[in-house]
């Protein structure tokens, strides 16, 4: 297992897209895009680097490249030239060279590949060389965003800043996920067929995580339900049954003792309260998926 999760993401959507970038910032350490950009007689180009003040970009969590059209896909794609393509069919040669570059970066760097949309065209002379079979990475991170995007609501969009402060706050639970992820990776292998797709990868993780993921996440809210219950119960007959001694006391003038009272029943609840919160964080580190119960929480209180 990688100890840094590295995404090189196609399209450029996610450069406009709040809840993908919201997804894919928390879910990996790093995200590469690459922005194709034209070669030109001196040397230069053009590109939207220095047009974006994107605090996830100045902090390198989002790792916006400029690079060359792809001379491979001019070759394989596009015998002629990309020179005089009609708009729509520019487009497709532009996102041609987005995923080109997306594939050539995970053969080279090890990021995996990672996309919202599969019908995204991808050259195929590059897939080839990418054996989507046997790639863990690829199959537990395509699980880890079907999970994600199923836990949050879709109006769960964060700006920038407010991605940065819960990857801060969400760090611990990350790693137990990524494991809980990977160990579901054989799943994802076993029902893909030799040769298959990215595609195919995509939707057998989002089967995945709409029958095993979910359902077990169900479980897990159910049980930590059950014990703020327990412990609210608890907290609520321990101060009812003490609230008339105190009372009384208090009224007739043992103030001290009243006090020495309260003190005891706040230690009491207190270290109830400490018990009740170091199990919530030991059953969501040991389950794995607390992460995205933790993302769902910490998500709504940043909205």
């Amino acid at each position: 297992m990688s100890q840094e999760w590295v995404a090189a993401s196609y399209p450029l959507d996610i450069l406009e897209d709040q809840r993908l970038k919201t997804l894919f910032c928390l879910l990996f350490d790093r995200v590469v895009l690459h922005f194709p950009i034209a070669h030109t007689g001196c040397g230069g180009g053009w590109g939207i680097t220095g047009e974006f003040e994107d605090p996830l970009i100045h902090e390198g969590v989002i790792d916006l490249r400029e690079e060359f059209f792809l001379d491979e896909i001019i070759a394989t794609e596009y015998p002629s030239s990309y020179v005089g393509l009609e708009d729509e069919e520019f487009e497709r040669y532009f996102d041609l060279n987005v995923a080109g570059m997306a594939l050539k970066c995970c053969s080279e760097e090890g990021a995996v590949p990672a996309t919202w949309k599969i019908e995204t065209p991808v050259p195929l002379y590059m897939l080839a060389k990418f054996n989507v079979n046997s790639c863990a990475d690829l199959q537990a991170s395509a699980l880890a965003i079907q999970s994600l995007d199923l836990t949050l609501p879709s109006f769960s969009t964060l700006n920038s800043y407010d991605i940065l402060e819960a990857r801060e706050l969400l760090k611990d639970q990350l790693g137990p996920f990524r494991t809980a992820m990977y160990s579901l990776a054989p799943s994802i292998r076993s029902a893909i067929s030799s040769g298959a797709s990215l595609d195919d990868v995509c939707a057998e993780a989002k089967y995945l995580a709409q029958t095993t993921i979910i359902p077990q996440l169900e479980d897990l809210n159910r049980k930590l339900k059950l014990e703020r219950g327990a412990f609210w119960r608890k907290l609520i007959l321990k101060v009812a049954g003490r609230l008339p001694s105190i009372a009384f006391k208090w009224m007739s003038c043992t103030e001290q003792e009243a006090l020495l009272d309260v003190a005891k029943l706040a230690q009491g609840v207190g270290m109830q309260a400490l018990e009740s919160d170091s199990f919530r964080k030991q059953l969501l580190l040991n389950e794995g998926l607390g992460f995205l119960i933790a993302a769902q929480d910490t998500v709504e209180d940043l909205l």
